[in-house]
């Protein structure tokens, strides 16, 4: 297995300030877990059905909007918090690629009262320094922009000697607060944290006031963090560059066709004011959700919520999104097949996307089931047609990018031996998938991939961590973590003879696109036909 390409794959849209990871799609695949004590696993698994989680949730809405979903978990004397904004990298403006994520950095960097001494005096420095970027960004004589930098260097130190930048983790570490975090998608940005239960009130006022006076420090350098984890993931690494290709290309004009990440030459123009007109936009109460998961017995949680998350006020503007909602229940389709071939000095890889429905499409959750039934483990079709049968492949995967508010994309690949040409690769793979199309899949294959992803949804709520993922992930996206159950319900009634459908209707040449790694040197993908 390319271990590389696979985790890479797994982390796809989100970007954030560690390797986070977690939910990006409720049913698709896993990508947080938390180990359990044993002593913990019994009454685990009596909370683990969706019937019995969201029967328990309770759900408030303050006057001005904000969501706030509890779900009592006394395993522990803990809490999970979490605050879930509906804005992600599809909601950025043109040339702005890359603003969502930045603006994630900037929500750890403190407020107008954690992390300076004198706010006043910063602020002034602070558009001094936006002024010298402007002037360094639009000059072009190098001796000039030798004494720009200096006098942006000298602000820096002006700047540093009253602020304090890692002051707000730094408050919460000493409160015994742990996976202090966040992430940023193409659907939603997230920020999470764990903390013991007499610490509620803390959280409650640290999460509010960055939601209340966000102060945007270190901008600029924390633009160049993100520009450097750019080439890192993207720019220096082959499977990065085919990701890039392959996003780009099949989704042409479409809110997900920019990765989280950013393009460099958006990075390279993105001004502090660019974070602050999106926080501005999104940052409001009405588009927010509060997920509370843990033991908070004895504490009057929603007392604390109205106290200072009711702060936050109702902009009188109507919230209103660039991309508004779901384009449709239907797929995005492609008037004919697109391909994409890099050429890198590394091994090749192939992969195939196809164009699949979001939710609420009930076959969106179907497509859960051909992915285990594809890739799940040596039983599956192709790993053992492909893998270890005719050895076409030392690597199979499948995925979803780029998340739930719009069409994904479903992506089939892998690793090629080196007997054997991608574009050949390319068609056993595609093959192998048709074939469901005019067979149907035996009861007992299919069965074993319906009881691996029900495996996975009740692995997916054994912890604290995983419950907020789901209910702030549903809520966020899907408009109402309930419609977990009938998804859940469309999982339990599933046939044989729906894979046959959906396959014989979105795994098609037109609603494909096809991306080919392949070594420097090489012939061209299009020397031969697909």
């Amino acid at each position: 297995m390319n271990i590389v390409l696979k985790a890479f794959l797994f982390l796809h849209n989100l970007s954030s300030r560690k390797a986070f990871i977690f939910f990006t799609s409720i049913l698709s695949f896993t990508f947080y877990s938390h180990s359990l004590k044993a002593e913990d696993a019994a009454k685990a698994e009596e909370e683990s059905t969706f019937e019995s989680l969201v029967s328990r949730v309770e759900k408030t809405t303050l006057e001005n909007g904000v969501r706030v979903l509890y779900l009592e978990r006394t395993l522990t004397p803990v809490f999970v918090g979490q605050v879930w904004v509906k804005v992600g990298s599809s909601d950025e403006e043109p040339g702005k690629s890359g603003a969502a994520h930045l603006l994630e950095h900037m929500a750890f960097k403190g407020t107008e009262t954690i992390g300076t001494d004198n706010f006043e005096d910063e602020k002034i420095l602070a558009s001094e320094e936006d002024q010298l970027h402007s002037e360094l960004l639009a000059s072009t004589d190098n001796e000039k922009n030798k004494e720009i930098s200096l006098k942006i260097k000298n602000v820096e130190e002006k700047l540093a000697k009253i602020t304090e930048t890692n002051k707000f983790s730094e408050l919460y570490q000493k409160r015994g607060a742990v996976g202090l975090n966040a992430g940023t998608s193409a659907d939603y940005t997230m920020y999470t944290s764990s903390l013991p239960s007499s610490e509620l009130e803390f959280w409650m006022f640290m999460e509010s006031e960055r939601l209340l006076k966000p102060v945007f420090r270190q901008f600029y350098k924390e633009l160049e963090v993100v520009k450097e984890e750019r080439r890192m993931r993207f720019d220096d690494v082959p499977t990065g560059k085919l990701i890039e290709g392959l996003m780009s290309t099949a989704y042409w004009g479409h809110p997900y066709q920019n990765l989280t990440i950013g393009w460099p030459w958006d990075l390279h123009n993105l001004k502090r004011q660019d974070a602050i007109f999106l926080h501005q936009k999104y940052y409001r109460p009405d588009n927010l959700t509060i997920v509370l998961v843990g033991d908070l017995r004895g504490h009057d949680y929603k007392s604390m919520i109205s106290k200072y998350f009711g702060r936050l006020k109702k902009p009188k503007e109507e919230l209103t999104f660039r991309n508004s909602g779901n384009i449709s229940n239907n797929y995005f389709q492609q008037s004919g097949e697109k391909q994409v071939f890099v050429k890198y000095d590394a091994e090749p890889f192939v992969l195939s996307g196809y164009h699949i429905p979001n939710s609420p499409n009930p076959d969106a959750v179907l497509i859960t089931i051909l992915h285990s039934l594809l890739t799940d483990g040596p039983s599956s079709i192709l790993e053992k047609k492909l893998v270890i049968d005719s050895q076409v492949f030392t690597s199979v995967l499948s995925t979803e990018w780029s998340g739930q508010r719009f069409d994904p994309l479903f992506i089939v690949g892998g690793s090629p031996k080196k007997n054997i040409s991608s574009i050949d690769a390319i068609n056993q793979m595609e093959k192998e998938i048709i074939n469901l199309s005019k067979v149907t899949v035996p009861l007992k294959d299919f069965e074993a991939a319906k009881k691996r992803v029900r495996q996975g949804l009740i692995k997916s709520i054994s912890s604290a961590h995983g419950i907020a993922d789901i209910l702030g992930s549903g809520e966020t996206v899907l408009g109402d973590y309930k419609k977990l159950l009938v998804e859940e319900k469309i999982i339990k009634e599933s046939k044989p003879e729906d894979i046959k459908r959906i396959v014989t209707k979105y795994f098609t040449r037109e609603n494909r696109t096809v991306a080919v790694l392949d070594k420097k040197g090489y012939s061209s993908i299009w020397d031969r036909k697909l």
